[in-house]
């Protein structure tokens, strides 16, 4: 894989992976970390967070821990993210 280097609000990072969805987006760096910004639309960006707050610039997501994640999908208002070991994490919504 070809990894390409973004300088902005997150410092320069090397970006594994970028998602979008309807209100928000994610995007999972070399070193395992996640970064999320948009409107938290039932969670979807940060469930520890108020919903409907909005995140405009980029920030870690703090609630996953130590997890590095390989992978992440934004839905219309939910996030799901791969970790390293296999295991997947969603927060958002949870309708379907």
């Amino acid at each position: 894989k070809q990894l390409f280097q973004v300088s902005s609000r997150i410092g320069s990072k090397s970006i594994l992976a970028v998602s979008t969805g309807a209100h928000h987006s994610a995007c999972a760096t070399s070193q395992g970390a996640l970064y999320v910004v948009g409107t938290n639309v039932r969670g979807c960006v940060d469930p520890d967070s108020p919903e409907e707050e909005i995140c405009s610039r980029p920030r870690l997501l703090e609630s996953i821990g130590q997890i590095k994640v390989v992978q992440v999908a934004c839905g219309y208002d939910h996030t799901a993210a791969l970790s390293s070991n296999g295991s997947v994490l969603t927060w958002g919504s949870n309708e379907m």
